[in-house]
């Protein structure tokens, strides 16, 4: 995860999630003005969207499929 995330600062790629990586939770991290990543609370990209609602989408994936699970997240970011 080091590399990737040293790969990932080095073309600017501004936020990342990781999620449930050998037992721990997931989390995401946004790349600050010094070129190094902080864990947030909630993504940088759509306002109020934790890395709750993503491992949560993550999760209905097998249940739902790519489309289910793709509308229940667009349920959640518009507060339906």
């Amino acid at each position: 995860l080091d590399d990737m995330k040293q790969l990932y600062a080095a073309v600017g790629i501004g936020a990342y999630c990781v999620v449930e990586v050998q037992g721990v939770p997931g989390y995401m991290l946004r790349l600050g003005a010094d070129g190094k990543y902080r864990e947030c609370g909630e993504s940088g990209v759509l306002a109020g969207v934790g890395v709750d609602v993503l491992v949560a989408t993550l999760g209905r994936l097998g249940e739902m499929g790519n489309m289910g699970a793709a509308n229940w997240f667009m349920g959640q970011v518009k507060g339906d």
